[in-house]
């Protein structure tokens, strides 16, 4: 998906299981924030090492359909850094919904013509 910082438009994946935006060194560019002290390290996925954290800034994201938030980015750099989008920021800027109680909301359970329940 792509997302807006500034005037600077990104690639990122959402990644279901963080709540955390990052970005890759690379990518930061002045005009998005002041870079400030990280509160947090992160390893990438299968790795025993710590990404190089650099720092977070205060930012604001937005989407091509207008939606809008602010949020942290944290800046990263070492093995395998990727771009990436929190479950939460993707939620508020309604590029994902969860529903707790599981299921599609749009669908009512009933087996759909062609397929069973649960096929889209």
């Amino acid at each position: 998906m792509t997302i807006n910082m500034g005037a600077s438009r990104w690639s990122c994946r959402c990644r279901c299981s963080s709540n955390i935006m990052i970005i890759i060194l690379y990518m930061y560019e002045k005009g998005m924030g002041k870079v400030v002290a990280a509160r947090s390290h992160f390893r990438a996925l299968d790795s025993n090492k710590y990404l190089d954290t650099k720092g977070m800034f205060k930012t604001t994201l937005s989407t091509s359909s207008g939606a809008t938030k602010e949020t942290w980015v944290y800046v990263v750099a070492g093995a395998r850094p990727e771009p990436l989008l929190g479950d939460h920021n993707a939620e508020d800027l309604g590029v994902i919904s969860f529903h707790p109680g599981g299921g599609d909301p749009h669908h009512d359970g009933q087996a759909q013509e062609g397929g069973q329940e649960g096929d889209h």
